[in-house]
């Protein structure tokens, strides 16, 4: 089925548009900590104190939501309100404190440092979030686009005097909270877009082989991340810095670039979703390496390699976390912390690996060879991994059979591996029960039926052969008799009370 149907690119990216701004906003205030607070934004993670308190910061939310299973939406706008404050607050405090030229104690400006990171890392969680049930070319224009909107920002801070980058960072920071009311004004995602019901990753045509395949997608994501790390790691010992020219070029080709995927995705290059984004990312990884053998004057080059495969990671770390979202039985909190940590642990360890043989020895060689081989390495359990995800091996039914341990702990477990017609049969016997509770309609439960399908109100109008109009009566009626506000709160009673 075509992900894209009748509805235009611009009824795509409009509703996103919002979601990508705050998410840009959010992933900027993590990375310009990370970076050396807001010192450089084009330099890696080095502080492992740091990367170390954030860490242990996801992994309580990660243990805690295992712990209460479902967040309400309460908790969830409450703390996200509190910790946007935070945000702005730290964010302000350390413009303060680098004003003061050193007067401030190491451990007050840790704190600030270690405030702004785990708050900006709720905000990152947070608008992942809000992407549950949309399908997957939504998923990937979210993803991407938040790249576009992100490297213009951080482009923006690195041209602006560092005082001024704390001041207009913490007014950003804080629109956070008026972008949440705006969005909650209109309708959400899941009602003006479709969500993923038809599957997120091209060749891979049904449920139970897409979480097999997105088990490997997280897989080889973590082990690819590594020579990424080290790749980082090594242009940074060798003190090379970004100028205002080679910034110039990175944003220019990251944007086109990213914006080269979208293009694909709408246009149905099935492969973008999966295979095509591997090969791409890979070959540019090895463009970088072998630059920097070859052209070992000339940083720069393999530089701009690196971080261009360091955006593609992060884009496909942010569509694979809402395929996960989609596809998983956890909350969405459990796979937003996941891929936060599937890409910093790697990439610092990494980092850190190649500072150590630079301390040691200084062997250039070396460690171009090593990132070579642990590249080949990733490629080898991807490729090998993929092959196993798409051969068949027999025909009993993945839902039947027991559950694979490492696809248990991704929280995509067998219990949900259903095939399409047993799925749409559960989701029409639990829209009769919502209609039984909530004395709707017959009429109105077809309605929500298809609705909690992930049709479109224009889809749901010509499989009822009514007017898009009147569909969007029945669904107001339902809505209005249910006290649900979205296509999410009907899916999620189904799923927690039905």
């Amino acid at each position: 089925m075509s992900n894209t149907g009748h509805i235009s690119f611009r009824n795509y990216f409009k509703p996103l548009v919002l979601y990508m701004v705050g998410m840009a906003i959010a992933q900027a205030g993590s990375t310009l900590v990370l970076n050396g607070s807001f010192e450089d934004s084009v330099s890696s993670t080095t502080n492992l104190p740091l990367i170390i308190a954030a860490s242990v910061f996801m992994l309580l939310i990660l243990l805690l939501t295992i712990y209460i299973k479902h967040w309400s939406k309460k908790i969830i706008k409450n703390t996200t309100y509190v910790m946007i404050l935070l945000l702005a607050v730290s964010t302000l405090l350390l413009g303060q404190e680098w004003s003061k030229e050193g007067s401030v104690s190491v451990i007050s400006h840790q704190a600030c440092l270690f405030i702004c990171l785990a708050s900006s890392c709720w905000c990152i969680i947070y608008w992942l979030r809000q992407m549950a049930h949309i399908s997957r070319l939504a998923a990937f224009i979210f993803a991407f686009g938040t790249i576009i909107l992100f490297e213009l920002l951080m482009f923006v801070f690195t041209q602006l005097p560092i005082q001024l980058r704390f001041n207009l960072y913490a007014v950003l920071a804080a629109a956070q909270a008026f972008l949440i009311i705006l969005i909650k004004n209109r309708d959400a995602l899941s009602d003006v877009l479709p969500y993923a019901s038809d599957g997120f990753f091209g060749f891979v045509k049904n449920n139970i082989s897409s979480r097999a395949f997105l088990t490997t997608i997280a897989i080889g994501l973590f082990f690819v991340v590594i020579p990424l790390g080290m790749a980082r790691g090594y242009y940074e010992n060798l003190g090379f810095q970004f100028t205002l020219q080679t910034s110039i070029a990175y944003l220019i080709a990251a944007i086109a670039l990213s914006s080269v995927w979208i293009i694909l995705a709408y246009k149905e290059k099935e492969s973008a979703y999966s295979t095509l984004f591997w090969i791409v990312t890979q070959i540019t990884i090895a463009l970088a390496i072998t630059s920097y053998a070859i052209f070992s004057e000339f940083v720069a080059f393999g530089a701009i390699l690196t971080m261009l495969a360091t955006v593609f990671i992060w884009g496909f770390i942010w569509f694979t976390t809402v395929a996960f979202i989609n596809y998983g039985w956890r909350d969405p909190f459990y796979y937003a912390v996941a891929g936060w940590l599937v890409m910093i642990t790697p990439q610092t360890f990494g980092h850190l690996s190649v500072n150590l043989i630079f301390m040691q020895s200084d062997n250039q060689a070396f460690i171009l060879e090593l990132m070579s081989l642990l590249l080949l390495v990733s490629s080898q359990i991807f490729f090998v991994r993929l092959f196993k995800t798409t051969t068949p091996k027999d025909e009993t039914p993945a839902y039947k059979k027991e559950k694979v341990p490492i696809q248990t702990l991704m929280g995509l477990n067998a219990t949900a591996d259903l095939p399409a017609e047993h799925m749409r049969s559960r989701i029409e016997e639990k829209a009769k029960a919502i209609g039984e509770i909530y004395f709707l309609t017959e009429r109105e439960v077809s309605v929500l039926s298809l609705f909690a399908l992930g049709y479109t109100q224009k889809k749901v109008a010509q499989e009822l052969f009514l007017s898009t109009e009147t569909v969007h009566t029945y669904i107001k009626r339902v809505y209005k008799k249910t006290n649900f506000h979205s296509r999410n709160d009907i899916l999620d009673f189904m799923q927690e009370n039905l």
